[in-house]
């Protein structure tokens, strides 16, 4: 059954019979069609609470996938630093060993250079006193004082032998050698680890 109003009580224009005009669907389909309605959107609501739980593990899952790979890269980066550090002290402790002996060499060869000059200085200086002197004797024999500092300047020690400086520019103490190598082998490793 249909609700119906007079004509009087709408604006529109009358019917044939001018009498009532049909504004509403029967009663009876209006429970069945809500219900279909109902049941349309609580479909889609379904949907949607399936869809947000399965967002919801996602966004979790990419909260638990940040975490772990920042403490890889954490990890990785602590190797990296550990590695460095241990470079660093064992080029430093070559460094340390390079200087030590240089150092010892240089003082060694400091000490004969010093005995050398006060035994020059000291033959200087009697060359000089015997000059003065006008010694006789000394002045006949100049040849063969000459010849002894010929053989005194010939046994003389090359000023160019001293040891070689420190090799600033040598890789074993400035240019990462096995830091490359280092960075592959963690790779090659995290590869496997996938």
């Amino acid at each position: 059954m249909g609700v119906f109003l007079r004509h009087r009580d709408r604006r529109e224009v009358p019917s044939a019979d001018n009498d009532v005009i049909a504004v509403a669907p029967p009663l009876r389909e209006v429970p069945n069609k809500l219900k279909t309605s109902l049941e349309s959107l609580q479909q889609h609501l379904k949907v949607l609470e399936e869809h947000k739980q399965a967002s919801e593990k996602t966004a979790a899952h990419i909260k638990y996938q940040a975490q772990h790979t920042e403490r890889q890269i954490k990890e990785e980066f602590e190797k990296i630093h550990q590695f460095l550090r241990d470079e660093e002290a064992a080029r430093i402790a070559a460094l340390k060993e390079e200087e030590e002996l240089k150092s010892h060499m240089m003082r060694r060869k400091i000490e004969e250079m010093s005995g050398e000059i006060a035994s020059l200085s000291d033959q200087i200086r009697n060359t000089e006193k015997e000059m003065e002197a006008e010694n006789i004797p000394f002045l006949l024999n100049v040849s063969s004082t000459l010849k002894q500092y010929v053989i005194i300047i010939s046994v003389l020690p090359s000023l160019k032998s001293s040891p070689s400086l420190i090799r600033q520019t040598d890789d074993s103490y400035n240019a990462p050698v096995g830091f490359g190598e280092f960075i592959q082998i963690n790779r090659v490793q995290r590869g496997k680890l996938k």
